[in-house]
């Protein structure tokens, strides 16, 4: 991870300043020593770069981020071409400030919270995402159509359209057609089993039926021939 380029937002006093200056660990000690510092004014150009280096990352602030992505880096909402890590280096809580021992804590601490736990404020920034991405799209497409090429923001169009196109290639004939003969095989293959399985079934049956007829012995009653006469003498 030595080779990789690594970016970061400063804002002076910020979070994420006094998390550097005070931290002991040695991952983020090293991090902080390869660092490059981004004012506020040139973030949305070093995404952009962030995007078209190969080995490079940037540290940013999650809504910031987004935003930024959303206005500047998405041609096709479906696709951006950066990757946001899924776990922070920490959490950043935001809240309302008011003055000590002010009248509305308690009121405006239950309304945040009610709307914090219905998804009211997540449904709230998607909406201003998708607000931004459109103006975003718009801009990337006009961009697009002027054609120059040492624009960021072109060579962030072409990047989207070389991945967009290598991730939604249609299948050829030749695929569809080989695909269509596993189907027809496996279909094949499947029903003489099938057939096979019936047939060796029946024939189990008829050689069981045929040495139980063969083992079945048959009793006769027999009469008796012996006969008496007039004085009960048995002949």
């Amino acid at each position: 991870m030595k080779e990789y380029e690594i970016r970061i937002l400063y804002l002076p006093g910020g979070a994420c300043d006094q998390f550097f200056s005070q931290t002991k660990t040695p991952m983020y000690l090293d991090i902080k020593k390869r660092m490059k510092v981004i004012p506020l004014s040139a973030m949305a150009e070093s995404m952009m770069e962030t995007a078209l280096g190969p080995k490079s990352v940037q540290l940013n602030f999650d809504l910031i981020g987004k935003m930024s992505v959303a206005s500047n880096l998405t041609l096709y909402p479906g696709f951006h071409p950066v990757k946001m890590s899924r776990t922070p280096i920490f959490d950043l809580p935001m809240s309302f400030a008011l003055r000590k021992y002010s009248k509305f804590t308690e009121t405006v601490s239950f309304n945040v919270g009610k709307l914090h736990s219905t998804g009211h404020f997540k449904k709230w920034f998607d909406q201003s995402l998708d607000i931004v991405q459109t103006g975003g799209i718009k801009w990337l497409k006009k961009t697009k159509a002027v054609g120059k090429g040492e624009n960021l923001g072109f060579k962030i169009v072409k990047l989207t359209e070389e991945a967009m196109r290598s991730k939604t290639k249609p299948f050829t004939l030749m695929q569809f057609g080989l695909v269509f003969c596993c189907l027809v095989s496996v279909l094949s293959f499947g029903f003489v089993c099938f057939l096979l399985e019936i047939f060796l079934s029946c024939l189990a049956m008829k050689k069981n039926s045929c040495e139980v007829v063969r083992g079945t012995e048959v009793f006769v009653e027999q009469t008796s021939n012996c006969t008496s006469d007039e004085n009960g003498h048995i002949n």
